[in-house]
């Protein structure tokens, strides 16, 4: 199991849940390679240039509890998300926490299909991912 929340701007800030995921595609982290290299090498240089967060592709089933619209689309102050596996319950599970701006959203639906909906959000932070196991109370 798998949800995906949005929690306002930048990682803090009200949760919101989106929608139960069905299947997430991660662009990875890209850096430009800007060459140095002059007429006199003998090898080829370069540095490091601007990183790039990559493109997270997240499908969901658009019915069940949760919002649907996604937040802040089409704006330019990114948001926090977290993807949550294993539990619904905040710290259980493994969590994949990022912040985003929207680009793309689309959704579907068929006769005998459930309703689906996909988001596409462009990251501004590299993924930090945590696991957390909360010790079972009595009585669990």
């Amino acid at each position: 199991m798998a949800v995906i929340t949005a929690v306002g701007s930048g990682t803090g800030g009200a949760t919101t849940l989106i929608g139960e995921v069905k299947g997430i595609s991660m662009s990875g982290i890209t850096a430009t390679e800007i060459d140095t290299s002059i007429l006199s090498s003998t090898n080829k240089t370069c540095v490091l240039g601007t990183m790039d967060g990559g493109t997270i592709t997240i499908e969901f089933n658009a019915v069940g509890d949760g919002q649907h619209n996604m937040p802040n689309f089409g704006s330019n102050t990114p948001t926090g998300f977290v993807i949550r596996f294993g539990s619904t319950t905040p710290n259980k599970g493994i969590t994949v926490s990022f912040t985003g701006y929207i680009i793309e959203t689309s959704f579907s639906a068929g006769v005998d299909e459930s309703v689906t909906g996909s988001y596409t959000i462009q990251m501004s932070s590299a993924p930090e991912i945590a696991t957390t196991v909360t010790p079972p109370q009595s009585g669990d």
